[in-house]
């Protein structure tokens, strides 16, 4: 029997006999928790897929028993989910523990259907015996807490779900990401076949992130566009639009630096598409979070380019280019260049 489920008055129904549990073990008990099983007063469910035995044209069914309990357990974990990470938090994963931790908490009441008031813990307030076909001489009773027919009984959505996502917040915390306020991009292009985009995810559950997106040229100036990122949320910035440049029109090199002005860290990678040379292809890489002086690239040839963002604003950048052969470890070229601030550079090595 798992920790969470010990100590709960669950023992009282387990011998620990049909899973060979150790002496003074006990096993793991079922079910967690109860729907409606009835498929005569069971869940009105409208349906219009045909080889599901429903009506073309649509209609209300009554479904109960596994059929309906499955997928509709299914779907409030989806919107649990929905929930959590709306507010914050993580997908909720493993709940079973989560259930029984609220159901014995001061919001179990408002979690669960509960027996009324003033009922004696282990009595039956449902009758003797709920063991629909009698086939198990009564083992199966709905009792008050914790029972081998029910579980922990059936459950107020709204009540539980919202309890889950909190106490799912307070153990584990919120959710981190490699959310920063600067991000890097010394490749793209547009036009020429190309189209260049940038993912921008806002993790942040309560505030929007304005972004500041440069843009840095070879020939010209840098061109920079604000962005607004809504909080908790995917934002997408079509680059070859920022610049009203077609994937038809003639071919752009250039970099980008996302710079949030205000509000909190995001994510930010760089998808491109291209056709180019009849190649139809893409790429996707995450952004580079800080400037280096030295990078260490670990295998080129002699046909590849460095593509170099100058990101200061204001003196002239010396690149040192160091290229080393595969048949020894020592330095056989050192290429010295300079090239302007915020701007695009690539010398071919």
């Amino acid at each position: 029997m798992p920790t969470w489920q010990q100590g709960t008055g669950i023992t009282n129904y387990e011998s620990g006999t049909p899973c060979n549990a150790p002496g003074g073990s006990f096993c793991r008990v079922v079910p967690d928790i109860a729907l409606n099983e009835g498929v005569s007063g069971g869940y009105p469910v409208y349906c219009s897929v045909v080889v599901a035995h429903c009506s073309s044209t649509g209609n209300w069914y009554t479904v109960g028993g596994t059929s309906a309990a499955a997928p509709m357990w299914a779907a409030w974990m989806d919107m649990v989910n929905e929930m959590s990470s709306k507010q914050g938090g993580l997908n909720l994963g493993f709940i079973n523990p989560l259930l029984n931790n609220i159901f014995y908490s001061s919001t179990g009441s408002s979690s669960f259907h509960t027996p009324a008031a003033g009922t004696p813990p282990g009595s039956n307030p449902f009758g003797s015996n709920n063991d629909y076909l009698n086939q198990q001489n009564g083992k199966y009773t709905c009792k008050v807490n914790d029972n081998p027919c029910t579980g922990l009984g059936s459950y107020v959505a709204n009540g539980l779900f919202t309890n889950i996502v909190a106490l799912a917040q307070s153990k584990n915390g919120s959710r981190t990401s490699p959310a920063n306020t600067t991000w890097y991009f010394a490749e793209g292009s547009v036009g020429g076949g190309f189209q260049e985009f940038l993912t921008m995810q806002n993790p942040d559950p309560a505030n929007g992130a304005n972004v500041n997106v440069s843009y840095l040229f070879q020939t010209r100036s840098a061109v920079v566009i604000p962005h607004t990122v809504p909080a908790s949320s995917r934002f997408t910035v079509n680059v070859n639009q920022d610049l009203g440049t077609q994937p038809t029109n003639t071919q752009q090199a250039i970099s980008a630096i996302a710079q949030v002005t205000s509000w909190p860290g995001i994510v930010v990678e760089r998808p491109m598409y291209f056709n180019f040379k009849g190649i139809q292809s893409g790429t996707d890489v995450l952004g580079f979070t800080g400037s280096q002086g030295f990078l260490h690239l670990e295998r080129m040839s002699c046909s590849h380019f460095l593509n170099i963002s100058g990101i200061l604003s204001a003196d002239r950048v010396k690149c040192a280019a160091f290229l080393q052969t595969e048949e020894n470890s020592h330095d056989n070229t050192r290429r010295i260049s300079s090239f302007e601030p915020e701007s695009l550079f690539h010398p071919r090595n």
